[in-house]
């Protein structure tokens, strides 16, 4: 009995990832540029709300020759690996640095967001 416990316990602390390491993992930082580029995308149905936002995802990836599956697996293993909250952030760097005026949105966007969750909480 005491073997069969080690060796559960071996296994438990031997598996440090939920999902391997994908063979054409996208570096982080160009994870946060992608993502970047995808909520910007992403803004522009709210202009053009009869746009194509699978034609801007696809043509965000050609762009920077990436799979959408590479893509994919990536994102999977930041979520699983609890890094995609830093990747965000830094997302979230790239856009406020190349358009300073989206601050005060994300700022207003964040504060919603909050707000919606404390009210849902209370709710709860």
């Amino acid at each position: 009995m005491k073997k069969l416990v080690l060796v559960i316990l071996l296994s438990f602390f031997s598996c440090q990832h939920l999902m391997d390491k994908p063979k054409n993992l996208i570096p982080k930082n160009e994870m946060a540029n992608i993502l970047a580029d995808l909520a910007l995308n992403d803004q522009l149905t709210y202009i053009n709300p009869s746009g194509n936002i699978e034609a801007g995802t696809r043509y965000i990836l050609q762009k920077r020759n990436i799979k959408g599956k590479d893509f994919v697996d990536s994102y999977q293993y930041y979520i699983l690996d609890k890094s995609i909250n830093g990747i965000y952030q830094d997302a979230q760097d790239i856009i406020i640095e190349n358009n300073p005026n989206s601050k005060k949105y994300i700022l207003d966007k964040l504060e919603k967001t909050s707000k919606d969750t404390i009210k849902i909480q209370k709710l709860q």
